[in-house]
């Protein structure tokens, strides 16, 4: 069950929050009336710096990856990198304003779910050219530990890179069988190579997310994952991942897990290992 948002630290700086966002939506206000006077925007950046200041400081990720939009897009208008013209200002306009009531909403007691901010952080980004995936705004709690039940494979340490190398020219080959011919033995080892990996793992963090990998891989036999070119796109981080560690380079970015676990949290429970790291995560929250 979802936690409910603690409103404290937010309560805090909300004031200061808000009296930024004044000055922003102001600001936005007088481009948008006077396209070609955009100079102001300069300033902007300052009152959006100090928004996203807050909002890391309070530990809202969510928002502060979306603030971080706005700031970006601002400072492209500004340069003259992105054109200014009526549409793009109504978008951020938009875009603050849902912001200030989200923030709002949080303090009136509801949840913190940034994924609903993505309607509108969708066009910002779109505006620059670029593309973002709703999992970018997935933020469940990732501080937990696997299962003490998961198999272990205990080889020595030192063999450890040698063992993932081989795990991912499996992987590899596999993953291109499937990207060409959705094969779903193809699938299977790419899964089996993801567990190998896992089960060689000393330190939690890093064996987290490789659990959390297998159950992506058992979620791509569904077409509403595995038709998605987010999810595609990840299994190449996956397979970078696997080249980092076997470089000796056991980090497990905590974005990669969140990414992981967006979308076992938006596939059905068709396997016991999704099922396990739903109820584990709370993904169905």
């Amino acid at each position: 069950m979802l936690e409910a948002f603690d409103t404290g630290p937010l309560s805090w700086v909300k004031d200061e929050i808000d009296q930024s966002l004044k000055k922003v939506l102001a600001s936005f206000n007088e481009v948008s009336q006077n396209v070609s006077d955009f100079a102001s925007l300069r300033l902007t950046l300052a009152h959006l710096y100090q928004v996203n200041g807050a909002l890391d400081m309070v530990g809202l990720e969510g928002c502060r990856r979306y603030c971080s939009e706005i700031e970006k897009l601002t400072n492209k208008l500004a340069l003259e990198i992105v054109p200014v013209n009526p549409e793009v200002m109504a978008q951020l306009l938009l875009a603050v304003e849902t912001l200030s009531q989200y923030l709002q909403d949080l303090l009136n007691g509801a949840p913190d779910i940034p994924m609903r901010l993505y309607p509108t952080l969708k066009p910002l980004v779109e505006a620059q050219g670029e593309s973002i995936d709703e999992s970018e705004l997935f933020f469940p709690h990732t501080d937990i530990s696997t299962p003490r039940d998961l198999p272990v494979n205990s080889i020595e340490e030192s063999s450890i890179p040698i063992f993932v190398a081989e795990q991912r020219a499996v992987f590899q080959k596999s993953l291109l069988d499937w990207l060409l011919t959705k094969n779903p033995s193809a699938l299977n080892h790419m899964r089996e190579a993801i567990v190998k990996v896992q089960q060689v793992q000393v330190k939690n963090a890093p064996r987290t997310l490789w659990w959390a990998a297998s159950a992506f891989a058992d979620a791509l036999t569904q077409a509403k994952v595995g038709d998605d070119n987010g999810a595609k796109k990840l299994c190449r981080k996956l397979d970078r991942q696997l080249g980092n560690l076997s470089l000796g380079d056991a980090k497990a970015p905590s974005q990669l897990l969140r990414e992981l676990l967006y979308y076992v949290a938006i596939s059905d429970r068709v396997t016991e290992l999704i099922s396990r790291v739903k109820d584990v995560f709370e993904l169905d929250d």
